[in-house]
């Protein structure tokens, strides 16, 4: 299983989409994430203020869905117009406490 986290923008000075496309990007990702992932382990979302406007998925998925899943995401992209969503893929690492 991979950790991964797909962060997608419509951040100045491009502006691409409308707030209806930008509604429905981000409400298409994140339907596909939630459809597609083994496990959603989060979805945030940039503060309503910023001049920033983001979203991040985070989940985990089997490794052998990867190239399946950025192929569904890049078309996403596509039908959006946007040039990229950026896909991240974390190590993650346990860390236990020692006995004293």
């Amino acid at each position: 299983m991979k950790t991964v986290y797909v962060s997608i923008g419509n951040t100045p000075p491009y502006d691409k989409l409308s707030q209806k496309e930008w509604i429905n990007f981000v409400n298409e990702v994140a339907l596909y994430v939630t459809v597609n992932a083994n496990r959603v382990l989060g979805k945030w979302y940039s503060e309503p203020t910023s001049a920033y406007v983001n979203a991040c998925f985070g989940f985990r998925i089997h490794e052998v869905n990867v190239e399946g899943m950025k192929k569904e995401l890049a078309r996403i992209a596509r039908k959006f117009q946007q040039d990229t969503i950026a896909w991240a893929e974390a190590m993650v690492e346990f860390i236990k406490p020692e006995d004293e």
